[in-house]
């Protein structure tokens, strides 16, 4: 939405991680299973199927992300975050110029994009790690 002009609004849900499915199914997790529990035991079909393991990987931390943002977005928490971030967006309407504004919209798609980012990042990351701790602990094979 890069120079579109688009700004949030109260209808406006903030910006997440999309993946190539809308579904929030507990069916991605049983999807993956097989392969994620290869991948913990160290199977030789880990190997062969590595790219396809990815992909089912990726989808699963994808869906487990967007059910997150969701649980998120339905707290008190997210609401005064959305109220403020409207007041701020009223406030640019009546403060900037139109070249003014486009640019400060710019720049907080461009802020708002790294910070999905890093949370994307951070989640996976949280949770390999979690599967590291627990296979350290015997937890896990």
């Amino acid at each position: 939405m890069r120079g579109s002009g688009a700004r949030l609004t109260s209808n406006t849900p903030l910006p997440m991680p999309t993946t190539a499915k809308d579904s929030y199914s507990v069916n991605s997790i049983t999807c993956v299973v097989p392969s994620f529990k290869a991948l913990l035991q160290n199977k030789p079909e880990r190997i062969e199927n590595y790219m396809a393991d990815q992909e089912k990987f990726k989808f699963f931390v994808d869906q487990l992300l967007e059910n997150a943002v969701k649980e998120f977005q339905a707290t008190e928490q997210y609401k005064l975050l959305r109220e403020k971030l409207d007041r701020m967006d009223r406030d640019c309407d009546m403060m900037f110029t139109k070249d003014e504004k486009d640019f400060a919209e710019e720049c907080f798609e461009l802020i708002s994009d790294a910070g999905g980012r890093e949370e994307y990042y951070v989640y996976r990351k949280g949770l390999s790690d979690s599967v590291k701790v627990l296979k350290g602990l015997g937890v896990l094979a």
